[in-house]
């Protein structure tokens, strides 16, 4: 038995669809072919539609379904709402493209190894399906931290993102001055912030947005790291 869609002005159609949370974009871009077209002209807020042009990015590399097994075999739900909020409590100001990755983000399509659902553990051993590390948004309840920026001279609120081999940590400093604000830093176990192309500033060029910063493992597989 087909399924039809009444027959309504286009305007209409893309009114619903700019208040659509994410995953349901994601559904409609699959009901037809004319839905699928609709969903990208939407006036999608900023954060949404980002995140939404990563994931359609995202299905199209062959890394991502590489990871699939090993990200569905160990997937955990957990409270995204409460999630948010145990930082939010803690004082951190969460740029909107982190806070809706965390509350909209599809589970099922989990970066390998960097998700709140899947395990904290420290990978050691280089694997096909994951980066070698620690998932740290694993932790739950979250931690807001702090890092010494040494630019600034200053300590700054950050939410660790992953802890890498060699030792160093990617951060996802809440400074509120558009220079760090919603982009990631590198920092050594020894507290030194650096980037791998501004050592001066500390920021990390190669990952100045956080979305930019999950997609990390594919590019480590391909360039054989």
């Amino acid at each position: 038995m087909s399924t039809s869609f009444p027959s309504l002005p286009t305007e209409l159609y893309l009114e619903l669809f700019s208040h659509f949370q994410l995953k349901a974009l994601v559904a409609s871009r699959n009901v037809c072919r004319a839905w699928r077209n609709l969903v990208l002209t939407a006036d999608i807020p900023p954060a949404r539609r980002l995140l939404l042009q990563f994931y359609l990015e995202l299905i199209e590399d062959k890394y991502f379904y590489q990871t699939r097994p090993w990200v569905l075999n160990n997937l955990k739900d957990f409270d995204r709402e409460g999630y948010v909020g145990a930082l939010v409590q803690q004082g951190a100001n969460l740029p909107e493209e982190f806070r809706l990755w965390v509350l909209e983000w599809p589970a099922a399509a989990a970066i390998a190894g960097i998700w709140p659902g899947l395990p904290d553990d420290d990978m050691r051993n280089s694997m096909d399906d994951r980066m070698t590390g620690r998932n740290v948004l694993g932790i739950i309840p979250p931690q807001l931290s702090s890092i010494v920026f040494v630019p600034k001279k200053q300590c700054i609120p950050a939410i660790c993102l992953w802890v890498g081999i060699p030792p160093h940590a990617v951060w996802l400093p809440l400074d509120e001055e558009p220079d760090l604000y919603g982009k990631t830093i590198t920092c050594c176990t020894r507290g030194v912030l650096y980037g791998t192309e501004r050592v001066d500033d500390g920021v990390d060029d190669d990952n100045t947005n956080f979305k930019n910063v999950l997609p990390g493992d594919s590019m480590r597989w391909e360039k054989g790291l």
